[in-house]
C-alpha cells in the first residue's frame, strides 16, 4: 500500500508517496445547496438521505471563496469521482431532500452555464436519465429550490 500526501493540480488528484510513481484519479469540485438550509445542515440531510456507502465521503462544509453578506458565509463541497462521492449519490440524495418541498426541484448547473432543472417528482428511470445527463455537463454546482412544508 502506497501512502502519502494528496497535491490538488487543476481537478485532479495526485496520490505521491513513497512508491516510485504517483498515480492521477480524476475528481470534480461540485459546490452544493438548498432554499432555507444552512451548510452544516444540508450536509447532514443530505448525508442521511444518501446510501451508507457513500455518506460522508468526499463532503465538507468550506468559507465560500467570495465576499458575501449572506448569513451563512459557507458552501458545502463534494468531491466527486474516485476517493470522493458519487454525483448519482448525490443527486439521489438532493431529490429525496426535494421530494419533502412544495414545489420541490432540483437545478444542475454545468461549468458552461448550462442548466437542467427537475422537478422532484420524477421516475425512477428519468432520475437515472437525469444523472447520465448531468454526467456530460461537467456539473459545478447542485441546487434544491422549494418551499419547506
Amino acid at each position: 500500500m502506497c501512502v502519502g500526501t494528496v497535491h490538488s493540480t487543476s481537478g485532479r488528484l495526485d496520490f505521491v508517496g513513497p512508491c516510485a510513481y504517483a498515480r492521477q484519479v480524476d475528481t470534480q469540485r461540485v459546490t452544493v445547496s438548498a432554499q432555507g438550509l444552512t451548510s452544516q445542515a444540508l450536509l447532514e440531510a443530505l448525508s442521511y438521505e444518501m446510501p451508507e456507502a457513500d455518506r460522508g465521503q468526499g463532503l465538507a462544509v468550506e468559507p465560500t471563496s467570495t465576499d458575501t453578506r449572506m448569513l451563512d458565509p459557507t458552501v458545502l463541497a463534494a468531491i466527486v469521482g474516485a476517493g470522493g462521492t458519487s454525483l448519482g449519490a448525490i443527486i439521489g440524495g438532493l431529490f429525496a431532500l426535494a421530494q419533502a418541498r412544495a414545489g420541490g426541484k432540483l437545478i444542475i448547473q454545468g461549468a458552461s452555464g448550462a442548466r437542467i432543472e427537475a422537478p422532484a417528482s420524477i421516475s425512477d428511470q428519468e432520475l437515472d436519465d437525469l444523472v447520465d445527463r448531468a454526467r456530460s455537463l461537467d456539473v459545478v454546482h447542485l441546487h434544491v429550490a422549494g418551499s419547506v412544508r
